[in-house]
């Protein structure tokens, strides 16, 4: 290979890396870092130097066998904040984020303060996560429904006051625990240096074969 040739050649890889760091690169990150954020939601925790459990979530210490109680903290049935997350790219950067109104409070924890108004559509919901919570069936009538009533758990009790109030708005206030889910982390960060390394270095060999 002659200066003419090499010349050439360098000027080929510096473009083929430049797309790399540009828009492969960023592309790669953002499914890599989305799959390391989903993976935190399955294991129930962040990883970050190892696995940092989150608080179990209430419906999990109930243990009374219902729906609810099988998923783990932030997951359910639909799994919307985990299916949420997502990225966005452009030249030589991407953005891993995750768009659901209550993803912050829960990524950083807090204390939340809302006065939702009441509504007939939340005093029907308020019926039925009542008579869900305390067990109780259309069918059931007589003394049986008055000893499920009688026994209701405390959260049965919160909905059915929540039906009753005759207030115009609720008064809700809750400290939401801190379960990180999307963030810095050594472990995502090894696995996207891997693959930094592992793109380069294809390139680069590439053209070490002329």
């Amino acid at each position: 290979m002659n200066i003419s040739d090499f010349k050439k050649q360098l000027k080929l890889m510096e473009r083929d890396l430049g797309r790399i760091i540009n828009d492969t690169l960023p592309r790669k990150a953002g499914v890599i870092a989305v799959n390391h954020t989903r993976q935190n939601f399955r294991d129930g925790g962040f990883r970050d130097g190892g696995l940092h459990p989150w608080k179990p979530a209430k419906r999990q210490l109930r243990g009374d066998g219902r729906a609810g109680s099988r998923y783990g903290p932030l997951l359910s049935g639909r799994n919307r904040l985990m299916g949420a997350t997502d990225y966005r790219t452009q030249s030589g950067k991407v953005t891993v984020y995750n768009p659901t109104e209550y993803a912050a409070i829960h990524n950083e924890g807090g204390e939340i303060n809302t006065h939702p108004r009441v509504t007939p559509k939340l005093r029907k919901m308020a019926w039925a996560r009542y008579f869900k919570a305390a067990g109780i069936t259309r069918s059931m009538k007589g003394k049986a429904r008055k000893n499920r009533e009688a026994s209701a758990p405390p959260e049965a009790r919160v909905w059915k006051a929540i039906a009753l109030t005759r207030k115009g708005r609720l008064d809700v206030r809750a400290t939401i625990p801190r379960r990180r889910f999307l963030g810095e982390s050594r472990e995502l960060e090894e696995k996207l240096r891997r693959e930094a390394e592992k793109e380069i270095l294809k390139t680069v060999n590439k053209y070490l074969k002329y």
